[in-house]
């Protein structure tokens, strides 16, 4: 109990908080969410920074509403400053009245003096540019000894509280959380197929029909950069980039949907391996043109073997003949350039 009082550090409206979030936080699901929070802040030391942020912000928001009430109240309305007493001296309210200035003279603001003090004795100010310097010593004082202490208090909470709250760990040693530990994060797991592919890409057609010229595009599907990328490539050939974004997809299929190559070569990385995306995309590529084939770059001196042959396989599957599988650099550009 101790402790606790420690962390809301004694603060009525701090201990209102926690008493008025706790009734709230039980009308709801949010109520354990809520106990969780306040027990990890507690644990971290963070209690009090977090209630001094909130208590601190909202005296803060009251002193700026205050603030702004006296500057509208003296640009509305023109008061008179008198100061009366019975048994103190003139001397008294004199020093008074200079000490508490001295402070917002620092950021500008005006300071009556002695003669000034005197003259508002038993009268209020007359002259206008008298009501103006002492309009300006009380607003100094609210602003410097109110609203600034408490912006600063607000500050240095809030950045001890990010600090603390960047810094903050769960004890995965606590009963509760090795057992909440085990059922998220199991030692094991069963593993199996979540979603089973079908036995067959469906394509309508890999080429399209009526679609015939001299005319060629190269293009890639991520491919890993490397100082053999992009190919020497003859004057007829077109190369329009590497596909890696939707956005990329999107743009390379309405190109090729508005000017159709009479051959098209697709790029690929025989490293990775044949998902049903990539297969996919490579049907959709070779619809918009009059002949395709595929080039597994690498694929002649690639080390893993049993995954090109997952490639051949996979093409052959969504449609495309042996021979439509390229494994040397030398045919394939050879065939795009019409050689």
């Amino acid at each position: 109990a101790g402790r606790d009082r420690g962390d809301v550090g004694g603060s009525a409206f701090g201990r209102g908080w926690l008493w008025l979030s706790a009734r709230w936080s039980g009308l709801g699901p949010g109520r354990h969410v809520s106990a969780a929070l306040v027990s990890l802040y507690r644990g971290e030391g963070l209690l009090r920074w977090w209630l001094g942020v909130a208590t601190h912000g909202v005296w803060s928001l009251f002193l700026v509403g205050a603030t702004l009430g006296l500057l509208l109240a003296f640009s509305a309305r023109a008061y008179g400053f008198v100061w009366e007493t019975t048994i103190l001296p003139v001397a008294v309210f004199e020093r008074f009245v200079a000490m508490a200035g001295w402070l917002p003279s620092g950021f500008g603001f005006a300071v009556p003096d002695a003669d000034l003090v005197r003259a508002s004795g038993g009268q209020a100010a007359t002259d206008e540019s008298a009501r103006r310097v002492w309009a300006s010593w009380l607003f100094g004082c609210v602003f410097v000894y109110g609203l600034l202490p408490r912006l600063l208090l607000w500050a240095i909470c809030f950045a001890r509280f990010s600090a603390g709250r960047a810094r903050a760990r769960l004890d995965l040693a606590q009963p509760g959380y090795a057992k909440l530990l085990a059922r998220l994060t199991p030692e094991s797991e069963r593993l199996g197929v979540t979603d089973a592919a079908p036995g067959r890409i469906e394509t309508a057609h890999l080429s399209r029909a009526g679609v015939s010229g001299d005319d060629a595009t190269v293009v890639g599907i991520e491919l890993r950069q490397d100082a053999n990328w992009p190919p020497r490539l003859g004057g007829q050939v077109r190369l329009v980039g590497v596909i890696e974004t939707r956005e990329q997809r999107k743009r390379v299929l309405a190109e090729l949907g508005d000017h159709p190559p009479g051959r098209l070569l697709i790029v690929c990385d025989p490293r990775l391996s044949p998902d049903r995306g990539t297969l996919a995309l490579i049907a959709d590529l070779a619809a918009h043109s009059g002949r395709c084939r595929v080039w597994l770059r690498g694929g002649a001196d690639a080390p893993d073997r049993e995954r090109l042959g997952y490639w051949q396989e996979a093409l052959v599957e969504t449609g495309f003949a042996a021979e439509d599988v390229l494994l040397s650099e030398s045919v394939a550009l050879a065939w795009v350039e019409g050689s």
